[in-house]
Order: C-alpha cells, then structure tokens, then sequence
C-alpha cells in the first residue's frame, strides 16, 4: 500500500484484497462485511477497513463497536501529509489523520460532523465564538478519541497540563509529526488527553456528558471565556507598560531624552549615541523585543575606523505608519552618529 492523502483513496489499494471476496457466491457484500470477513484472517487489511469506516462515518457508537474488534497496535504511530517515506509507517500508510497508541489508545482527526447529541451545541460554540476558531490547530476540526476503557471524547481536546494561553493556542503536539528520534516517540506515546469542548463518551454507562470550556453549556462558556481573555489582555498590557517604562528609564539615564525621543521613533540624528541604536527594543504584540538596528561590523577609510549598523526589517511597519526612513546604512565613529545614507 502507498501513501496517500485522502480516505476514499485507500479502497483502491486494497481492491486485490477485496474484490475476490466482495466479487465472490451469494448476495451482495458491503464494505461493513467485508470487515468482520478480514478480522483474524489479514489485520492490515481489517485495520484499513476499520478506519476507512469511521472517518467516513457519523456514528461515534459505531466508531467505538468498530475499533474495539481490532488488534491493538504494538507501537506508536502517526502518519502526517508530509510522511512519504513507507518505512516509517506500520500500516502502509494507509492510515492517514489516525494516531494510534501502543496502550490501545486511538486518535481520529479531522472529523465533519457526528451524530450525536449535544453536537449541535458544539457546534454553535464554534460559530457563535470569534476566536473558539483560533484555539485550536488541525483546520478546527473536531477529534474522536477512543480509550479501551471506553470512556472516550469527542471535540476540542489538549494535552493535560498544558494551557490555553492569552494567544489562544495550546500545546498542538498530538497534532506534530514525530520526529526519527526514539525517544520523541515514546513520549509521544504516553502523552495525555483532556477535552476542552465537546462530549465525554462514556460508552460503559451509556452516559453522554458535554462539556465547554468546563462549563455545560455554550452560553455559560462563551461569558466566562470572554471575563478570562479580557482579564489576560489586561495582565498583558500592565505588564507591557511595566517593560515599557523601565526600558525608558533606563535609556534616557543613559544616553538622554533627546536620544530616546529619536529612537522612539525610528529616527536618528548627528551626534546620536550609538548604543542606543542596538539597546532600545520595539515590543511586539505576542510580547517580542525587536532591536530596531542590527550592528553590520566595522571599516576602515582616510578618516579612520567606522562601525556600520543597517535598520532591521521592523521598519517596514514605520514606514507603513507613514514614518519617513530615509537611510539604509548607519556610519558610527567614536561611538556616535556620524552620518548615513
């Protein structure tokens, strides 16, 4: 079997497989038995069926009945879009958007639609929240993932102990390619889950639970999620103030107001001291410190020993404020401005 990037690809690879026995005396056969045909006689075969059935399926009962028949897998294993080498996979790489884990675990991303009750609440917290869009990687779609225990999830889930930070991005390695390394893979392989929003499956009790943030409903999650990120807006923004003004303090005990004032705005004179050009630091919304000028070396000419500094590529968000940045090279000698061009 080869590697490829879409479900409805895999039939095709399995066709020699299939045909003679979709093809074989009696009624019609269906995909479904075909499964339970290949179960105990060729587990590659079965588990390709198996995963080909849920990602094209809705139903997370059936989901769970499905991969509880199949041999649990004796090693990690995630195949990502970019992974073409056969070698590296344990299933031909016919198993595309499918995580399994060695403790039986199984991951099935990427996942439409589903029908299950509560999906439509689930659904309404995705549309109704602007940045519930942004938390998540893998293109927002939603995940299955199925515990021998059968107490599974369905939804938005990270890995436990991780945040979900002011940015709204969490820990996306569930999402990561693994890497050669040995030892990424084992830890990879033990990582853990919590569902963040979606429905708890516990399929021993029958019990379906939806949860949003923690909250039970969309409504309630969508206040609460909204009171928190304003509250880490306004922590970001005192704390930026803070860097801010001691950056400011700093500077103009050191080299000036007036040097601080020209720096501020991306603006340089004769005369200028030239520590300040690579000490004062523009900062970024995700919170980055960009040095506005990056030392280049020195020179030498009949005048004597030169250092050249040159603007970084902050200053194309100066010139696009409508700042005029006439110079592309700054001339230093004795420690201060001499010129530029």
């Amino acid at each position: 079997m080869i590697s490829l990037s879409h479900p409805e690809q895999f039939v095709p690879q399995i066709k020699k497989e299939l045909t003679p026995y979709l093809n074989g005396p009696g009624s019609r056969k269906t995909i479904k038995e075909a499964f339970q045909y290949f179960l105990g006689k060729n587990d590659k075969i079965a588990t390709c069926i198996g995963y080909l059935l849920c990602q094209s399926g809705r139903d997370p009962k059936e989901w769970y009945e499905i991969i509880k028949q199949l041999p649990a897998p004796k090693k990690f294993y995630y195949q990502d879009e970019d992974c073409l080498d056969d070698e590296e996979t344990i299933y031909g790489g016919c198993l595309h958007d499918v995580i399994l884990f060695s403790d039986g675990r199984v991951v099935i991303l990427n996942i439409q639609e589903a029908d299950i009750d509560n999906y439509d609440n689930l659904a309404s917290l995705t549309s109704r929240m602007p940045e519930f869009v942004n938390d998540f990687y893998n293109n927002n779609k939603q995940a299955f993932l199925y515990a021998p225990s059968g107490k599974c999830m369905f939804g938005y889930f990270k890995e436990k102990g991780t945040e979900i930070y002011a940015n709204m991005r969490p820990d996306c390695s569930v999402f990561e390619r693994p890497a050669r390394d040995n030892r990424l893979y084992q830890y990879k392989d033990h990582l853990q889950y919590e569902l963040v929003a979606g429905i708890n499956l516990d399929f021993n009790t029958g019990v379906f639970k939806p949860t949003y943030y923690g909250y039970d409903t969309p409504d309630e999650a969508i206040k609460a999620k909204g009171q928190k990120k304003a509250e880490a807006i306004k922590k970001y923004n005192d704390t930026l103030t803070k860097i801010l003004q001691a950056q400011k303090t700093a500077l103009i005990k050191k080299y000036g107001e007036k040097a601080y004032n020209y720096i501020k705005q991306g603006k340089i004179y004769v005369g200028m001291p030239a520590g300040i050009l690579t000490e004062y630091k523009e900062i970024q919304a995700d919170g980055t410190a960009v040095q506005l000028f990056t030392f280049k070396g020195t020179f030498r000419n009949n005048a004597g020993v030169y250092s050249l500094y040159e603007p970084s590529g902050i200053f194309q968000l100066f010139r696009e404020l409508g700042v005029n940045l006439n110079y592309n090279k700054i001339y230093v000698r004795n420690r201060k401005v001499t010129g530029w061009r």
